[in-house]
């Protein structure tokens, strides 16, 4: 008895949200809308003036106490060109990683973490199909495989 009690009650709770759910949607009159007022715009497009921008990093010398640079400076690199050397090989000794350098013409060099290579760049680390080089203040990687 009371199984048909519950039965009934959830039949007729699935009719009740059926019908609520079929219900159309309320919608807002027509007459409240108006077509010809601006409801929203849009911002104007922020266009940050670069020039004063670096003025004022220039100016606060964020690293250390030298001179600023004037905002009109324009630093330049030169190009890297290939080198006249290449990387021989690279092993282990006594637990220290050990890069072979070849210069044509001259014996090979074997150089360790913080050596100079031909160039001026600084070796920071050494892998074994990698070397890790300091050059003009950028961190760079060069293959220990011929490409």
């Amino acid at each position: 008895m009371m199984f048909r009690v519950l039965g009934a009650f959830f039949v007729f709770a699935a009719f009740v949200l059926l019908g609520l759910l079929l219900l159309p949607p309320v919608l807002p009159a027509a007459s409240s809308l108006s077509l010809t007022e601006d409801r929203w715009k849009l911002e104007p497009l922020y266009v940050p003036d670069v020039r004063a921008q670096l003025a004022v990093v220039s100016a606060v010398r964020l690293w250390g106490s030298g001179p600023a640079l004037p905002p009109t400076v324009a630093i330049e690199e030169a190009a890297l060109s290939p080198p006249d050397w290449r990387i021989a090989g690279v092993y282990v000794v006594a637990d220290r990683p050990v890069a072979m350098i070849s210069i044509p013409g001259k014996p090979d060099q074997a150089l360790k973490l913080g050596d100079t290579l031909p160039g001026g760049a600084r070796i920071l680390a050494i892998f074994p199909d990698r070397i890790a080089i300091a050059l003009n203040g950028k961190r760079l990687y060069l293959s220990t495989y011929q490409e």
